[in-house]
């Protein structure tokens, strides 16, 4: 079991996550948030749980967040009556996409948060990690165009290698 729902569960949330919040500094509060608890993680698995590697690509068959997702999703349907993340989140993955575009393979602001504990624990640990893409339980993927890049694969793989699987990411040493 990964130890991300621990960490970002709903008190966190709740107060990084204000709807009328400045999507740059929720950004920021996210990924300050990520280097705080990179150092505390041994290692990738307490991180995001069980993956499979092949050829230095590391794919997660569920994303680690899927519980706080899942309490979210819950919690927006009792206020809003739609089974979906609020709007807010919306507006801020886009705002995410915009300043990062090369690099935004994220589906929800977790996905900010996740990326950038495995990228910071990967370098404080001789590894470098990019996220390649990710893909929600409804099927939307989300591709980082240097992550690709950096694993030599064409869209078109990345989609069909990401078919069964929540996550994907490189990792080297060093």
């Amino acid at each position: 079991m990964a130890d991300l729902d621990k960490i970002f569960n709903l008190e966190f949330i709740d107060e990084v996550m204000q709807e009328n919040s400045d999507l740059d500094e929720v950004i920021e509060k996210l990924v300050m948030k990520a280097h705080d608890q990179a150092a505390k993680i041994k290692t990738l698995e307490q991180l995001e749980g069980k993956s499979i590697e092949k050829g230095g690509i590391v794919l997660l068959k569920h994303c680690p967040m899927s519980g706080i997702i899942k309490i979210i999703k819950e919690k927006n349907f009792q206020k809003t009556g739609k089974k979906d993340f609020p709007d807010f989140y919306k507006k801020l993955i886009q705002k995410y996409i915009e300043k990062y575009p090369d690099e935004a393979g994220a589906l929800h602001p977790f996905c900010i948060v996740h990326q950038a504990m495995r990228e910071i624990f990967g370098a404080n640990n001789d590894m470098l990690i990019r996220q390649i893409a990710c893909q929600s339980s409804e099927k939307k993927v989300a591709i980082s165009k240097k992550g690709m890049e950096l694993a030599n694969l064409t869209e078109e793989k990345v989609k069909d290698m990401i078919r069964d699987y929540a996550c994907a990411y490189i990792k080297k040493d060093y």
